[in-house]
């Protein structure tokens, strides 16, 4: 349930952006990421933990970003630390997640 939270969130976000709009306020309840369990028949990677502190500070880099020209970039890089992550543990869901990043 967690993952489709986050993907609600990063397509509205995504809006967001492309409108030079600041978005929703910092989603605290990504941090439940720690405690996610994978699909039925995925095994969690060695390094779930850290990739999870890779996603969770890529959020908090894009929400402390003032700047508007920035917010793009902090984007995308809050896009790709998901697609590192699945990259790993579930691929299945990646070309919906890349679909996000803006050009």
């Amino acid at each position: 349930m967690v993952m489709v939270k986050m993907l609600k969130y990063i397509k509205a976000e995504k809006a967001a952006v492309e409108q030079g709009k600041r978005g929703q306020a910092y989603p605290k309840t990504f941090e439940k990421i720690y405690y996610a369990s994978p699909t039925s028949g995925k095994v969690l990677p060695n390094n779930f933990h850290q990739l999870s502190d890779s996603f969770v500070l890529s959020v908090k880099s894009y929400h402390n970003t003032k700047e508007n020209t920035k917010q793009k970039e902090g984007f995308n890089l809050l896009v790709q630390s998901c697609v590192a992550c699945h990259t790993k543990v579930c691929p299945g869901p990646i070309a919906v997640i890349e679909k996000n990043l803006i050009d």
